[in-house]
């Protein structure tokens, strides 16, 4: 591994840049006269307004189009303004619509939304909205264009923390589903003969921020979609999280994306808190569900209070009675969720309360088929059994999946048939209670691992008001250095490992690598806190371009191997 010990130069040749394109009738990359303010509230339209140009598109050319505060644009007299997460299954099945960031945006907390037309071009500005619940502000803009084509800009400010995003534009009326993009990385992109082009971001996983775009008409009925290197701001995107990892573990599915049919994990206690996960490979389910009891639950009710027969430890507490919800969850301090979780699985919601284990959440309605079951096959065990329960307007689907507690603290994750046709789902257990958060991950190949006992985690922040522009040093902090450290690296590299890769087998529980590794820059320890630094060259060429970063701190009894890893960041140069 090279050491050394200020960022060398000579990788601006290697860092990889993007071409500048010609943009039709020359559209600016941000379009400063934002015209007429929508007075838009909380999931609210604005219909009826005129381009001044006829916009072609693959369902039909449009003269007006209706606009939602939630982040997208009805390509006609649409009405809905389709709260609360950006939904594929809506984008195909829905009415003609751009979708630049289709998320709950609540301009009525903060912001505006506005609509111009110009000679040839409408602009359509989300300015300085917020998501809801949320207080961080950022713009995104939309711009129509007579040719057909279109532009869409984020503000280096962009972040969703608490639903899922959708980025796309689809003809609707039960379009074919070509599969999602990642246009982090895939652009330019020429969609051939598909009309629909669209990328899902769960909570926290949005990355495109400072970035603008363009589709344009390519002549067989899609688009080619181009990166504007002309507006590429310079930014900083946290990824993953550091170590040691918070005890809470659990995977995350867009719609559409469960895998876990057929499969079952094992959550034991481990020596110092936590849990380690592993697969279960035989008799994993339970069939006498059906002898037990039937909740009877109907759409979003919660069971309460049922007595387990015995008391329950999982880390931060115990319990002897649960709440069983029927979007799929189980509440380990029985009365203290008040809800009942509907509609979709949220990790920040899934973190923020008392403890939990999500079975499988998501909009299920055991009040349209199937049943939800309590049995205790033991004195010292007690089952809950979601029998093929259909999902909330998924005709024909049936979700089999089963929680089997015992009273030395195991707990296990069963599942039949599962799937999420239209709502994004969540699979885990957490302490809740603020918990900080692991990210979502793959449980199908990440096991075995451990999730850690817990602690603060190593972090790697840009410092305050900063961005990796060029000509610049760019500074970052890393922090929450245990007290037994006496080294710090930066790791730098081209390559992102997607969801990183354990170090569980290093001696380094909870702990991933989240880059292919170019460079190790040592810098100096300088506490609980210390700063790196970086200096970024004054060469256009850069624009665009991507590195990645992540802190190695060495802390000597930390755990086995002595070391411990930060979150990591993409850095992408700009102005």
């Amino acid at each position: 591994m090279l050491i050394h010990r200020s960022f060398p130069l000579v990788l601006a040749a290697a860092v990889a840049t993007t071409t500048v394109v010609a943009h039709a009738q020359g559209a600016p990359c941000f379009e400063a006269n934002f015209g007429t303010d929508l007075q838009l509230g909380d999931d609210t339209v604005a219909g009826g307004l005129a381009l001044g140009f006829a916009f072609p598109f693959a369902a039909g050319s449009v003269s007006a189009i209706t606009v939602s505060s939630n982040g997208f644009v009805w390509l006609g007299a649409g009405t809905a303004s389709a709260c609360c997460n950006g939904d594929v299954g809506q984008l195909l099945a829905n009415a003609p619509r751009i979708a630049p960031l289709w998320v709950d945006l609540n301009p009525a907390a903060a912001g505006s939304v506005h609509f111009n037309a110009l000679p040839g071009r409408a602009v359509i500005t989300w300015n300085q909205v917020v998501e809801f619940g949320q207080a961080a502000s950022f713009t995104v803009q939309l711009q129509l264009l007579a040719d057909g084509s279109f532009v869409v800009f984020f503000d280096p400010a962009v972040g969703i923390v608490g639903h899922t995003a959708l980025l796309g534009v689809s003809p609707g009326g039960g379009a074919v589903d070509p599969g999602a993009i990642d246009f982090a990385s895939a652009l330019p992109f020429d969609s051939g003969t598909r009309p629909t082009i669209y990328e899902s971001f769960g909570p926290g996983a949005f990355d495109l921020a400072g970035v603008g775009m363009t589709f344009t008409p390519n002549g067989n009925g899609g688009y080619t979609v181009t990166r504007r290197s002309d507006c590429d701001f310079a930014s900083f995107v946290g990824r993953g999280v550091g170590c040691p990892s918070s005890p809470s573990a659990y995977e995350f599915f867009d719609v559409g994306n469960v895998d876990l049919s057929g499969l079952a994990f094992e959550f034991s206690p481990a020596v110092g808190g936590g849990y380690d996960i592993a697969a279960c490979a035989q008799n994993c389910f339970d069939t006498g569900y059906a002898s037990g009891t039937n909740l009877a639950l109907s759409d979003d009710s919660v069971a309460r209070n049922l007595a387990l027969g015995f008391s329950f430890p999982f880390h931060g507490g115990s319990t002897t009675a649960i709440d069983v919800s029927s979007n799929g969850c189980v509440y380990l301090e029985p009365g203290l969720i008040g809800g009942h979780r509907c509609c979709a699985g949220d990790p920040a919601a899934f973190l923020a309360d008392p403890a939990s284990i999500a079975l499988f959440w998501l909009d299920l309605n055991p009040a349209g088929g199937g049943g939800v079951y309590t049995h205790r096959p033991s004195p010292t065990s007690f089952v809950v059994t979601f029998a093929a329960v259909p999902e909330y307007q998924a005709a024909g689907s049936a979700n089999t999946a089963q929680l089997q507690l015992h009273a030395d603290g195991r707990f296990r994750l069963a599942f039949g048939n599962v799937a999420n046709a239209g709502h994004a789902a969540l699979v885990g257990f957490t302490p809740g209670n603020g918990a900080g958060d692991p990210g979502s991950i793959d449980l199908s190949t990440a096991v075995p691992f451990s999730t850690g006992s817990g602690g603060s985690p190593l972090g790697l922040s840009a410092s305050a008001g900063t961005r990796p522009t060029l000509g610049s040093t760019f500074s970052m902090v890393v922090g929450e250095a245990p007290g037994s450290a006496n080294a710090l690296f930066l790791l730098l590299g081209f390559n992102e490992v997607p969801g990183g890769a354990s170090l569980a087998g290093l001696g380094m529980p909870g702990c991933r690598l989240h880059l292919g590794i170019d460079l190790a820059v040592a810098f100096p320890l300088q506490g609980a806190y210390s700063v790196t630094s970086l200096t970024i060259p004054n060469n256009p060429a850069l624009t665009g371009g991507a590195l990645h970063a992540q802190a190695l701190v060495v802390a000597p009894g930390v755990n086995a191997f002595g070391a411990i890893t930060s979150n990591a960041a993409r850095l992408e140069f700009g102005l």
